[in-house]
Order: C-alpha cells, then structure tokens, then sequence
C-alpha cells in the first residue's frame, strides 16, 4: 500500500499494488538474505515488557525462522529504528493501539512456529518443543 499524505502530514490518497510475497521466505532464505524485517525489527526495538508479553526473547538464534540465510545485523540496518517507524507509521494511518498489538502478535506468533518441530514416538506425531507451542497459545488469547 503506498500512501500519499499533504503538508501537514494528514493522508490524502493511496493506491494499492499487488505483488507475489515471497511466503516461502518465512520457512528457507537464501545464503546472504534476511527473512522479513520485521521479524528482526520486534525483536530488536520493542520494549522488554512487550517481548515478555509475547514470549520473546531478543537472541536471534533462539528462533528457528531466523537461522538460515544472513541475520547478522549489518551496519547500515537499524532494526531497532525500524521498529520505531514502524510502529510510528502504523499511528500515522490510524491503526489502533489494540490493532497494532494483535498484528505484533501475529508476528510473534510466526516466530513461536518455526520453533514447534515434531518427531515419532511409537508410531504416534510428538511435539519437540511443547513450550513453543504454549508460548503462541499465550500470545494468541
């Protein structure tokens, strides 16, 4: 969504592109990419009462999702600005408080999946990481 704002900063009109999202960078990226920012921006620059909240923690490598390719945070990335921007912009056109936090939430929620994994046990599906699983059922209520 591009949004055009006047001088006074108050939106006067958008327009709406569709484009293919790379979904399947969530689950593999390629040597030298980063999965999607905002994965690495929450992280980075929320508040520590809010990662508690969503049952983060801010280690990149604690999350599965964020292993593969490059999550080093290079120089000219400021993910915690980002962040910031982010949350900034989501004000600017009038997401709610209580809306920005669900969408945080989803967010958090990707994060816990990748960590679940299963194996077998006696023929029968085990979860490896129950706790990721009470985690997003946590961060989903």
């Amino acid at each position: 969504m591009d949004v055009q704002f006047d001088f006074r900063g108050a939106p006067e009109g958008g327009n709406i592109l569709n484009y293919l999202l790379e979904k399947s960078r969530v689950v593999h990226q390629s040597m030298g990419e980063r999965n999607f920012h905002i994965f690495y921006q929450l992280l980075a620059g929320a508040e520590d009462g809010l990662l508690q909240e969503l049952h983060l923690k801010r280690k990149l490598d604690t999350y599965y999702y964020l292993t593969d390719g490059d999550s080093s945070n290079g120089s000219s990335i400021r993910d915690a600005d980002n962040f910031r921007q982010v949350q900034t912009a989501m004000s600017v056109i009038e997401i709610p408080a209580d809306e920005q936090k669900l969408i945080l939430e989803i967010v958090a929620s990707v994060l816990h999946m990748g960590n679940v994994g299963f194996t077998e046990e006696e023929g029968k599906a085990k979860i490896l990481k129950p706790e990721s699983v009470t985690a997003i059922a946590k961060v989903s209520i």
